[in-house]
């Protein structure tokens, strides 16, 4: 039976054993939602992998951009703490608009990245 961790739709995006700081609440292995996180293709990785979708280019006019536009900055930040992107929220989604309508990325090289 594992703890779990839950995005803002409160959907379960990571499971372990262990109760730790980040894995608080405690669900039944028969859980509904659980059974749904572990059928999904994996539309939750980590900071780290998220980042390594961007090109060094892309990268750096992200981080130029974002110094501009404090809503995106926290928006990387909160990433950055959960250590976690959910390829498919809405949130996410509407960051890579921000990013395409400021001209940091296409919508093609938006799409890309957001492929699971």
């Amino acid at each position: 039976m594992p703890y779990v961790q839950r995005d803002e739709s409160n959907n379960i995006v990571a499971a372990q054993r262990k109760r730790s700081q980040d894995f608080t609440e405690f669900v039944n292995d028969d859980d509904v939602g659980l059974a749904a996180f572990r059928s999904r293709k994996a539309t939750v990785v980590s900071y780290a992998d998220f980042e390594a979708r961007f090109t060094d280019a892309e990268a750096e006019a992200l981080l130029a951009h974002i110094k501009t536009a404090p809503a995106l900055e926290r928006a990387v930040n909160r990433a950055i703490a959960r250590n976690s992107v959910n390829l498919e929220s809405v949130n996410t989604r509407a960051f890579m608009s921000a990013l395409v309508s400021a001209d940091v990325l296409t919508q093609a090289r938006s799409d890309a990245i957001l492929e699971p």
